[in-house]
């Protein structure tokens, strides 16, 4: 099923969802000392939660859909759905939270998670999610996430949907070089330096050296040496470390010495990831299911495929798992009612009505079971990918959105000229996250 034959009219899935009875089955509420049950507030007014989010399209209405659909149904409760770009969110949060004025309920990028908890910021949600009777149908990988990776953790977010990280390849440049698909990291070095013709503007893969890039990095050192090569037993940084500095030699010498990144690399990010991949500049590149669509439409189904992240030396594979969430915040009108909405949200019905419309992967098994998602085979690499994909090691520590957002950009453009060696450009990665 190609994408532009799968897509279903979400006011369909609206129809005919029956999600007033969900949402009421679902919402395990347990009040906490001092509250009364979920919107009461002293009187007959509704009361009204402010929730904020961003999505791809900013055009989109889904999540205003739900929240209407939602607030037919809880008439004690008005969700008032205020949409932004991802960083405006945080940046309005780290205020509102300061002021001691914070929205009841938000999505929140998976960086910035430890930060809001160390503030104190974040209801814990473990007593709510405990009660529910379908708890076990969520992703194991999607509720670690909501822990940052630590089991013994609070359950800090209410899990929503997720994205996995594959591999991005071009299978006719592969045909014209008579390779087959990238399986092995030695394959995929050995196809990236047979596609590559600087003389015409073709580079073998698509290298993220803005913000965020350093999550491709981390994928490859843990695909090259197992996580251990990546993080100790006491979660701080070993990579830097003499002996496991080979991983990144490996992963700098695609710019370095096979020369199969294109000249920009060290600036590229996720736009000019994907503008490479269209214009035909690059052959392969490390992205997830929400790309799938422009992608087929500007390259035809025929001439992009998408692949499981290739298997290292050691036989094993490994991705990322990159968890969307809602928050609940400690300082909102009524935690109770703010957690009927984000557990509304994450019900099967409105996980199957945003993740079709959003392009995110469900992270309940049943949803992720459903054809919709089976039958595209972006989502279906995702969903076969699941269990080599963890979080992003570091997640939990601080310094880690200074290493994602400032440190890795700054560093990038030495590192992969030569002008740094690789120790140096390992260790004061390291040094935000020790």
């Amino acid at each position: 099923m190609t994408l532009s034959t799968s897509r279903i009219s979400r006011r369909t899935l609206l129809r005919g969802a029956g999600l007033a009875a969900a949402g009421t089955a679902l919402s395990a509420c347990i009040p906490g000392p001092g509250t009364g049950s979920p919107g009461s507030s002293g009187g007959s007014q509704k009361l009204r939660l402010r929730y904020w989010a961003w999505v791809d399209d900013p055009t989109s209405r889904v999540l205003n859909d739900l929240a209407d659909r939602f607030n037919e149904n809880h008439p004690s409760i008005e969700v008032d759905v205020e949409l932004m770009p991802a960083s405006a969110v945080y940046e309005r949060l780290l205020a509102a939270i300061n002021a001691g004025d914070p929205p009841d309920a938000s999505a929140i990028h998976v960086n910035n998670v430890a930060d809001v908890a160390a503030m104190g910021a974040l209801h814990p949600l473990d007593q709510y999610f405990d009660a529910l009777p379908d708890k076990d149908d969520f992703v194991p990988t999607a509720v670690l996430g909501s822990r940052l990776g630590d089991e013994s953790a609070p359950l800090h977010t209410m899990p929503w949907y997720g994205l996995v990280s594959y591999l991005y390849y071009r299978p006719d440049w592969f045909r014209a070089a008579g390779l087959p698909e990238p399986r092995t990291t030695d394959d995929f070095v050995a196809a990236c330096r047979a596609i590559t013709d600087p003389a015409a503007g073709r580079y073998g893969y698509g290298l993220r050296g803005a913000t965020h890039g350093h999550i491709h990095y981390f994928i490859w050192l843990a695909t090259l040496g197992g996580l251990e090569a990546v993080r100790g037993q006491d979660g701080g940084p070993v990579f830097h470390q003499p002996e496991r500095i080979a991983g990144t030699d490996w992963f700098l010498d695609l710019a370095r010495r096979h020369e199969v990144v294109p000249p920009t690399a060290s600036g590229d990010g996720f736009e000019q990831l994907m503008n490479n991949m269209k214009a035909g500049v690059t052959g392969t590149a490390i992205h997830h299911v929400k790309s799938s669509e422009t992608l087929v439409s500007t390259l035809g189904a025929e001439n992009i495929r998408a692949v499981p992240m290739p298997v290292g030396p050691s036989g094993q594979r490994w991705t990322e798992f990159g968890p969307s969430m809602n928050a609940v915040y400690a300082g909102g009108q009524d935690p109770d009612a703010a957690w009927e909405w984000v557990s509304y949200l994450a019900s099967p019905e409105a996980m199957r009505i945003f993740c079709t419309e959003d392009g995110g992967l469900p992270v309940r098994q049943s949803v992720g079971a459903d054809p919709y998602f089976q039958e595209n085979p972006f989502a279906k690499v995702s969903i076969d990918s699941l269990p080599d994909a963890y979080l992003i090691p570091f997640t939990e520590r601080a310094g880690y959105a200074r290493l994602a957002e400032q440190t890795w950009p700054q560093l990038t453009q030495p590192a992969l000229s030569g002008e740094m060696p690789s120790a140096e450009f390992a260790g004061r990665l390291a040094e935000d996250v020790r």
